[in-house]
Order: C-alpha cells, then structure tokens, then sequence
C-alpha cells in the first residue's frame, strides 16, 4: 500500500467518525461553553482538527495550508 492511499483511508475513517459524533447535534450543543471549564466547544475543537488536516495534507504536497493561501 502506497504512504498517500494509507493517509487517504485514515483520514477517511476518522471522517466518518468525527461526523458520527457531532452529525446530529444540535447547534446550540456544538457552541455550548460550560461556565467555569477551560475547555473548548465542540465547534472549536472541530475547527481545530480540520485546520490540523489542512496544514499536514497540504504541507506534505509541499503547499501552504488553504487557510494561510
């Protein structure tokens, strides 16, 4: 198996599985801040993981992140 089909199938899966968690939750779930957390919201936490997936597919092809083009 080639690097970039083995890279295609893990970011397939976790895809599905991201989606399998936040897919049906509400929006007001999705931006909810818990008074008194340090923590994230969900969409912050989503946000974060695709701008990873950005930077490390498009940094491997040796291109700038679609957020910084």
């Amino acid at each position: 198996m080639k690097l970039q089909q083995a890279i295609r199938e893990q970011l397939s899966f976790w895809h599905g599985t991201l989606d399998g968690m936040v897919g049906d939750c509400p929006a007001d779930m999705l931006h909810k801040n818990i008074p008194g957390s340090t923590t994230n919201s969900i969409a912050v936490t989503y946000a974060h993981a695709v701008c990873v997936e950005d930077f490390l597919v498009h940094s491997m092809q040796g291109k700038p992140a679609l957020s910084q083009a």
